[in-house]
């Protein structure tokens, strides 16, 4: 049993060291490519456009902190992330990016969700 109970643990400390490795590699491509659409809209003179993107970036680097810092994170945190970071990749794409996002309404979060200390 103690046997089995090691390997399942030496698996899931292998799967979260792949992830750590795969998020390494993705999220400078990400911020490069936020910062390259932000500069680009500088560059074109859209300050009004170019400022919320640098505050969706703030915003989504700062949760990324602070939520890797934490064991919970409520629903409505982890929605305005979607948030600010399609609002980045809207920045790139345009129109061309069509998202729908399903049970987008508080009825359809978990009880537990509409009372934690991070959903109120």
């Amino acid at each position: 049993m103690r046997s089995q109970s090691d390997n399942l643990n030496l698996r899931l400390e292998l799967e979260q060291q792949r992830l750590l490795a795969l998020r390494g590699q993705l999220e400078p491509h990400f911020l490069f490519n936020a910062l390259n659409a932000i500069s680009a809209l500088v560059r074109s003179d859209d300050k009004r456009v170019a400022l919320d993107g640098i505050n969706h970036l703030s915003a989504l680097l700062r949760y990324a902190l602070e939520a890797s810092a934490r064991d919970h994170v409520g629903v409505r945190e982890e929605r305005q992330f979607l948030d600010d970071y399609l609002a980045l990749q809207r920045l790139r794409y345009g129109a061309r990016l069509q998202v729908s996002v399903e049970g987008d309404s508080e009825a359809c979060w978990p009880a537990t969700c509409r009372r934690c200390c991070c959903c109120r």
